[in-house]
């Protein structure tokens, strides 16, 4: 009787032992599930806030690309001007700072996120 007793016994605690296991099992994944809903959470917010910032950088975009155009269209035309007057469109301030001007938009377009 002591060995059937000793095999209930045995097999009580490991039945004890596997609820237990079972337990801490269904502990960390509510903490796995919460953790990821807070995660989730966060990656939703931060979706909405760079399709904002998507949006508006597309609008500034468009709006830089046009007074680009403008920009180049008005040195080009100034730069012909002044070359047929005999003169030399680098010696005047503002035409020197358009052309950097425009040499950095050309640059920051192919740089920027398209």
């Amino acid at each position: 009787m002591n060995t059937l007793q000793a095999i209930y016994d045995k097999l009580g605690k490991t039945e004890l032992a596997k609820h237990e296991v079972e337990l801490a099992n269904l502990k960390d994944l509510s903490s796995i599930n919460s953790n990821l809903r807070k995660d989730e959470d966060k990656f939703d917010a931060t979706n909405i806030k760079l399709a904002t910032l998507i949006k508006e950088e597309q609008a500034i975009r468009k709006s830089y690309i046009e007074k680009l155009k403008l920009a180049k269209n008005l040195f080009l035309e100034f730069e012909k001007t002044v070359k047929q007057l005999g003169l030399d469109p680098s010696n005047v301030v503002e035409f020197k700072e358009l052309k950097t001007s425009i040499s950095n938009a050309d640059f920051l377009l192919k740089q920027s996120y398209k």
